[in-house]
């Protein structure tokens, strides 16, 4: 079987600056890692730790030069859409995502979470296909 996950990681910290070199090709490419916990702040005001899971992200065309642009030290609130892999080395295996240039997103975060956009929307699901207005026909389309 042959496919991809898409994965939308949301709130995450990146510690260190993104290492943004060209390819063979000419094209920016950027390295970068982004850690996001599951900690829960508990009635007491303190939290309690959950486990910290680190991605390995690489980020191609336009989103490597946003990636060099945005991280450049310790940022948080990083929200990413790629595409996840994972690669096994020396018996570890480790969390990879992939931005495209197309299809990928990388920003710093808005304050909306997509649960939140859902919840607002009323757990509807969102439009993907847009229904023509009434009154357009063939003959409207310039082409």
């Amino acid at each position: 079987m042959s496919g991809s996950v898409t994965i939308h990681i949301e709130k995450a910290f990146c510690n260190k600056p993104a290492e943004v070199k060209d390819s063979r090709a000419g094209k920016p490419i950027a390295n970068f890692t982004l850690m996001t916990s599951s900690d829960k702040k508990n009635s007491e005001g303190k939290y309690d730790r959950g486990p910290t899971t680190f991605w390995n992200c690489v980020a191609f065309g336009s989103q490597a030069i946003k990636a060099g642009e945005l991280l450049t030290g310790k940022v948080g609130g990083v929200d990413v859409v790629g595409v996840w892999t994972s690669e096994e080395y020396q018996g570890k295996v480790y969390n990879k995502v992939l931005i495209f240039e197309q299809g990928g997103t990388l920003k710093l975060h808005d304050g909306q979470t997509a649960h939140g956009t859902a919840k607002a929307n009323g757990y509807a699901p969102e439009s993907i296909v847009k229904e023509p207005e009434a009154g357009e026909d063939d003959a409207d389309i310039p082409f």
